[in-house]
């Protein structure tokens, strides 16, 4: 893998440039102090300096203004005009008129913005006032009054102020420049190595190829971190061992897996021609005994009905209902056997359509029962539509069954989403059952009622259950005695 790291996202510029920011913002941050004394110490300098050179020429200008004498006044500003700052003079008596005045020409000065500035931070045309004494007299003679530019003041100190700036940034443009280089020989280029080595390792032996560390970083966090990665390898190599061993052994599983999975499904198929050799045997050579059985006793009760008193009739009759029951359990446990193997073919199911056709049928075969049926219509699934039929026949069957001894028979069949799952169900007012016993509901040959109260096998609601197995649903069921029972399905 080729390294292409930008540049800006170097550790080594990245270190380098969070460090001079934080210097720059320091050092600026000092500059601005080093600033502020040098501006205050300017301010009192200049005080100073301007009173020092009044002091030069203050005898001066008591005699010439003690003498009434202009000439000498004139000498006296021209004197103070050599200190570059100074920009008027006045000289006046005691009395406040004016003995002699002299202003600086403004060619001297420069106009723009730095004079504005000057003024607003040294005060325009600072005023200095000092009174003028004669050896021997205690009152003033007069006074001398003197106007300083600020501008010239303010230009030593704002050039002063540059430097400062200008120097700081240099400074730490090159202890960038510096901490950059040492951060990229210190940092960035060991980690360029050490990745580079990383690269070259063989994944498939990965403890093969260690990371030598230098002696500069032997005791530092690279040489911690060199550690760490060759630590990390041969544990990657002792892992990698490890799973070649655990993959040999689950080849080996597999295989043995394969072997019984193949001497399984050759068992399956063995017992599902048993099944289907039992099916058959059971739909041939079973069914034609008992049509003998049923037929001949038919024939007995037309042909020597009158010859049999009714001790013998009631045998026959026993004898047909009895074979008749047989086939219908013989019908019922070809149908469970069906329901297991046939192979499922889904598609779309209208679940409403289908129950209002079973209903019709049930209407059809009984059309004197007075039974209210409720439907939700617009009910579909994604099933075998044969096994879902089969489902609804016995499930309806039951509920249209155990509802005939009721006077006003009731069902219902809808959906609900309680749970945040779609689930069908059946609900019908008929007999009910005790939830005692509900776990035996779905167990073939097991009946919550006895034949005498309602006929049937005990295979329909196993034949019910198989199918939702087979659609990976499930099914439950709530009743009491005398009130009904509710069958709910997920499919």
């Amino acid at each position: 893998m080729e390294l292409k790291i930008k540049f800006n996202r170097r550790l080594s510029y990245r270190q380098a440039k969070n460090t001079v920011i934080i210097a720059l913002i320091l050092g600026l941050s000092v500059s601005a102090i080093q600033i502020a004394i040098d501006f205050i110490n300017e301010r009192e300098k200049t005080d100073r300096v301007v009173l020092e050179v009044i002091s030069m020429f203050q005898d001066s200008a008591a005699r010439a203004v003690y003498d009434i004498d202009e000439l000498a006044a004139k000498g006296v500003i021209l004197g103070l005009f050599k200190y570059q700052p100074i920009h008027q003079v006045d000289i006046k008596d005691n009395f406040g008129s004016v003995l002699n005045t002299g202003k600086r020409e403004d060619s001297l000065r420069k106009k723009g913005w730095l004079e504005h500035l000057a003024r607003k931070v040294f005060e325009e045309n600072k005023k200095y006032s000092v009174d003028l004494f004669i050896a021997g007299h205690k009152n003033p003679v007069g006074i001398i009054e003197v106007s300083v530019d600020t501008y010239l003041v303010a230009e030593n100190f704002f050039s002063r102020a540059v430097m400062v700036f200008i120097s700081g940034i240099l400074r730490n443009i090159a202890l960038s420049c510096v901490l950059m280089l040492m951060f990229y020989y210190l940092l960035t280029q060991p980690l360029l190595k050490i990745v580079k080595t990383l690269n070259k390792v063989d994944t498939n032996k990965p403890g093969e190829m260690l990371i030598e560390v230098s002696k500069d970083h032997k005791d530092d966090e690279l040489g911690l971190l060199v550690n760490t990665i060759n630590m990390m390898l041969n544990g990657f190599d002792n892992t990698l061992i490890n799973l070649r061993k655990s993959e040999q052994v689950i080849r080996e599983l597999n295989k043995d897996l394969e072997q019984r999975v193949k001497d399984r499904t050759y068992e399956l198929e063995a017992a599902n021609k048993e099944l289907e050799a039992f099916s058959y045997s059971v739909s041939h050579d079973l069914r034609a005994p008992l049509r003998a059985l049923d037929g001949f006793s038919q024939a007995l009760t037309e042909d020597y009905y009158d010859k049999l008193d009714d001790e013998g009739r009631d045998f026959l009759q026993r004898i047909r209902l009895a074979s008749q029951k047989m086939g219908g359990l013989i019908d019922d446990l070809l149908k469970l056997s069906r329901v297991t193997r046939d192979e499922m073919k889904r598609d779309k199911v209208n679940l409403s359509a289908m129950v209002v056709e079973i209903l019709e049928i049930l209407r059809t075969r009984e059309p004197d029962r007075n039974v209210k049926t409720s439907v939700q219509g617009q009910l579909t699934v994604y099933g075998d539509p044969f096994l879902i039929r089969i489902m609804l026949d016995n499930l309806l069957g039951n509920a249209w069954k155990y509802s005939s001894k009721v006077a006003e028979a009731r069902i219902y069949f809808g959906s609900e989403n309680t749970t945040g799952v779609q689930h069908f169900y059946i609900k019908d007012n008929g007999a009910g059952f005790n939830m005692i016993y509900v776990e035996k509901l779905f167990k073939a040959f097991n009946r919550l009622h006895t034949p005498d109260q309602f006929d049937g096998t005990g295979i329909g609601l196993a034949i019910v259950q198989r199918v939702i197995n087979r659609h990976g649903g499930r099914i439950w069921a709530e009743a009491k005695e005398g009130e009904g029972a509710i069958f709910r399905f997920i499919l």
